[in-house]
């Protein structure tokens, strides 16, 4: 391999774990093939095609970025098998002006004379392709095509690793968004109970002050003991021999009541080799005003009326029939047959019933807004 391919070669790896790297790798593979402009392609669809990178001067790389050509460029390879070098004259067609093909435009442009393209990846609906470009009245050789040929597999690796480290990345910050709207505070931490992931709730509950901080060498309780105690249980959760995990109880600095917290191993049966991997998940509860007023979704999930979405809330607080009647300055017959046809809309039977399944359903998941945790006020009504 040549000095300038084993270049071209590392800066490839490099980019397929960091793409902010892809224009570099692609200005060392169109220098190889003697290419004026060039543009390595990726997406899911047609649609959603853009360029990981694009070479050339200021008015042909804009062109090349354009999200019309990425697709009519794609398109053009058809649905042949990876790994084929294509080569092309420019223009393809006479151009018939705006509203043509954007590559007979391309071409028609008279800054490139000759394409050379190659299909890198075909999978799951997701493909890449590269794109080099030659001048008017120039060509691509043999040497040039060799040149090309040689990178072709590590180009098709790249572009696999590539599409892996984007899903990754894309899950991951879909679990992360998900994590957030969970209205409990969570914690992902190691065996030392160090935070390695928090959520919006848990850091919410810790800038209070309260008797709960999350800190870079751990989760910290009000007092050493009460940090003790937390380390603890997450240490023995970490051994495995907690069972399902362990609750506890953290006293507050004020005088409110503790915050309740539960710890459970996360991973079971799968060996990590990085150090800093996640053992325990820590979740604790805040029952002040901190928590969402789930009014709305109740509405959206089960149709209730305003009335009955008060008198659901107020049993879901802790309150027994006759006290919900009372707050609601209604008779306990009307407060009976609200609750009859809650019963009905959600599929309860029983009280109980009725306040676990609010309990697991809305009250534990929260708005996706980053700026409010409360849904709108539910106005009085029937």
């Amino acid at each position: 391999m040549q000095h300038g391919a084993g270049t071209a070669v590392e800066a490839i790896y490099e980019a397929a774990a960091s793409p902010q790297a892809w224009p570099r790798a692609l200005g060392l593979i169109a220098a190889l093939a003697g290419a004026s402009a060039g543009t390595l392609l990726f997406g899911a669809s047609t649609e959603e095609i853009a360029p990981l990178a694009t070479f050339g001067d200021g008015e042909l790389n804009a062109a090349l970025a354009a999200a019309t050509v990425g697709a009519a460029l794609i398109s053009r390879l058809g649905d042949g098998a990876t790994g084929v070098l294509v080569s092309n004259k420019m223009p393809l067609a006479p151009y018939r002006g705006e509203g043509d093909d954007p590559l007979v435009a391309l071409g028609a442009s008279g800054k490139v004379g000759e394409a050379l393209a190659v299909g890198l990846l075909r999978e799951e609906g997701v493909v890449a392709a590269l794109w080099l470009f030659r001048r008017l009245g120039e060509r691509f050789d043999h040497p040039d095509l060799d040149a090309i040929r040689e990178l072709i597999p590590h180009l098709s690796r790249a572009m696999l690793v590539h599409l892996r480290v984007e899903r990754a990345e894309r899950r991951a910050a879909e679990a992360g968004d998900a994590f957030d709207r969970v209205a409990l505070g969570a914690v992902l931490v190691d065996g030392a109970a160090r935070p390695i992931l928090a959520n919006r709730a848990a850091k919410r509950i810790a800038a209070q002050n309260d008797g709960f901080v999350i800190a870079s060498d751990g989760l910290h309780g009000r007092t050493a003991a009460d940090t003790g105690m937390l380390h603890a249980a997450v240490a023995s959760v970490a051994r495995r021999s907690a069972g399902t995990g362990l609750g506890l109880r953290l006293p507050r600095t004020s005088s409110s009541r503790p915050y309740e917290v539960m710890v459970v191993p996360i991973g079971r049966g799968r060996k990590w080799q990085a150090r800093q991997r996640a053992t325990a998940v820590v979740f604790i509860s805040d029952s002040g005003p901190s928590l969402l007023n789930p009014a709305q979704l109740l509405r959206d999930l089960y149709g209730l009326t305003s009335a009955e979405t008060h008198l659901a809330l107020l049993l879901l607080s802790g309150q027994g029939m006759p006290e919900a009647a009372k707050t609601l300055s209604v008779s306990r017959n009307t407060a009976h047959s609200q609750l009859a046809s809650i019963f009905r809309k959600t599929d309860t039977t029983s009280q109980a019933e009725l306040v676990r399944v609010l309990v697991c359903g809305p009250c534990a998941v929260r708005v996706p807004s980053g700026s409010s945790d409360a849904y709108p006020p539910v106005e009085a009504g029937p």
